[in-house]
């Protein structure tokens, strides 16, 4: 092994080739495990990187004691992938799989049987301790590109801490059925809280502007949907931890997306086409770091800054925190 093939990882997680790069992260892991293995004079019929992990933990002496560890993140990313056979558009999934390796590399008895890639492993671990505030966004194409990766990383938090979604919503068209069938009817979700600015339908300053792309109409009839159901399920959800909130916003958005536990936001601008407000259709920004000073970090900030004013200032609709129910507007 030498170290282009490291520098080959990097430009995939550079250009965000993440899927191509979490195949090679596991592949580079299977001829390591085999390279060892080989030299230890064992032979494997079957070289699937289960099995050289089996082998190399019985018949391989002093393995660090991180190395499971390591091996156990290379596995769940890859497996992970293979399971929603889709494209990888997470950078912390990647880089998390990425440092494993480098860390299985720079331990015994790797480092001893690959001695060249010794100055390279010190220069890249070197380098990930940095903050570069240039990798820490990427891009989807439109709205309905983002919800397999904002299902994914919501549910792949921890049940047994509150993850809270901050969801700066317009008339919630597309929105609204994919939150009620991917977290609100789904049994295994549970520890939530949901946090829902609705454009409102009553705003005089709304009303001349909406009505080509976003639809007050749209607003109303969501907000008597999300009512009704959140009504009639406060016992189910509440017994799974659910919360929810929804607030009807007066204010004109200049965003609108997705803010989970302040480590992955998804935004989009919305913009003014002949006079009328439109959103919705166009790139989504991803952003998924919480390193102090950088882009991500930054993004995060400002988006958090506006929920939270338009929040302060909006009228609630229907509330369901913590197993207590109140209605506002009917």
């Amino acid at each position: 092994m030498n170290s282009q093939v490291l520098n080959e990882i990097d430009t995939m997680i550079q250009h965000n080739i993440y899927d191509m790069a979490l195949t090679k992260i596991g592949k580079v892991l299977e001829t390591l495990l085999w390279e060892n293995l080989t030299h230890h004079s064992k032979r494997i019929n079957k070289p699937t990187l289960e099995v050289l992990l089996q082998e190399t933990r019985q018949h391989i002496p002093n393995l660090s004691p991180s190395f499971s560890i390591h091996c156990n993140t290379i596995q769940r990313f890859r497996n992970l992938s293979a399971h929603h056979n889709q494209h990888i558009e997470n950078r912390a999934d990647v880089l998390s799989a990425y440092h494993a390796l480098l860390h299985i590399l720079n331990s015994e008895p790797f480092s001893t049987l690959n001695p060249s890639l010794k100055p390279s492993l010190e220069r890249i671990l070197e380098q990930q301790q940095r903050p570069n505030p240039s990798n820490t966004t990427s891009f989807f194409k439109n709205v309905h590109q983002i919800y397999q990766s904002l299902e994914r990383n919501i549910k792949k938090c921890p049940h047994e801490e509150r993850t809270v979604v901050k969801n700066i919503g317009l008339d919630l068209e597309t929105t609204w059925p994919q939150l009620k069938r991917t977290y609100l009817i789904e049994e295994d979700c549970c520890n939530i809280h949901f946090q829902i600015l609705l454009m409102d339908h009553t705003s005089t300053v709304l009303q001349p502007i909406t009505g080509k792309y976003i639809s007050l109409f749209e607003c109303e009839t969501v907000e008597l949907a999300i009512t009704r159901f959140i009504q009639r399920n406060a016992e189910t959800l509440s017994q799974r931890g659910i919360s929810f909130e929804l607030r009807r916003n007066p204010h004109i958005p200049m965003v609108h997306g997705f803010l989970i536990n302040h480590s992955h936001l998804y935004w989009s601008f919305c913009q003014m086409k002949d006079t009328q407000l439109d959103g919705g259709l166009e790139f989504y920004h991803y952003s998924e770091t919480t390193i102090p000073g950088s882009i991500g970090e930054y993004y995060m900030r400002v988006y958090e800054g506006w929920f939270d004013t338009w929040w302060s200032s909006s009228d609630p609709v229907i509330e369901l925190v913590d197993g207590h129910l109140g209605d506002l507007h009917t």
